[in-house]
């Protein structure tokens, strides 16, 4: 039990940063940079949500079909560092502690993910551990599979690729 309990909270959110789940899904706007390492000329740095597991988008403008990124962005601890210094929008999972609100398919991930990391210590068997550790990426992929069916694709104009290909890394 003791094991259970201190485990829990880092394999529940790592099993959410393992995907961008509809169910802990989450939109921001963060308004105010702070200036990075480099003084003015340098990266801003946006301070992130409390709850946030993981950054998967990042957006510049979200105002017409097809949102413009913020490209050359990258995390640092609790801030998102970018050359862009306007207002930007993130798309992030969010960490969810209420148990009430995961999906049955997130609850199964969850449940062999910890059987799997304890299986070691309460059998002393690395066959187990393994097995285990196999049926958590099966589920992994299964519940992926059912969860992105809920969601909608983004659409990606050409001029997008284009303007990525050409950037620096760091574009604006």
């Amino acid at each position: 039990a003791q094991l259970c309990a201190t485990n829990y909270a880092p394999l529940r959110d790592d099993c959410l940063s393992q995907r961008a789940w509809t169910f802990a899904d989450k939109a921001a706007t963060l308004d105010t940079p702070i200036s990075g390492g480099w003084g003015d000329a340098g990266p801003k740095l946006y301070e992130l949500p409390e709850d946030t597991i993981r950054v998967y988008r990042v957006y510049r403008r979200v105002d017409g079909p097809n949102p413009i990124p913020v490209e050359g962005w990258r995390r640092e601890g609790n801030y998102i560092s970018s050359r862009y210094s306007g207002t930007i929008y993130i798309m992030y999972t969010s960490r969810v502690e209420d148990t009430e609100e995961f999906p049955p398919a997130f609850t199964q991930v969850l449940a062999t993910r910890i059987a799997a990391d304890l299986a070691m210590a309460i059998t002393r068997s690395r066959s187990m551990q393994e097995s285990m550790y196999t049926q958590y990426q099966a589920k992994l992929i299964d519940a992926s599979a059912v969860d992105s069916g809920q969601a909608r694709s983004e659409r990606t104009d050409s001029t997008e690729l284009t303007r990525i290909r050409f950037s620096d890394g760091w574009g604006l």
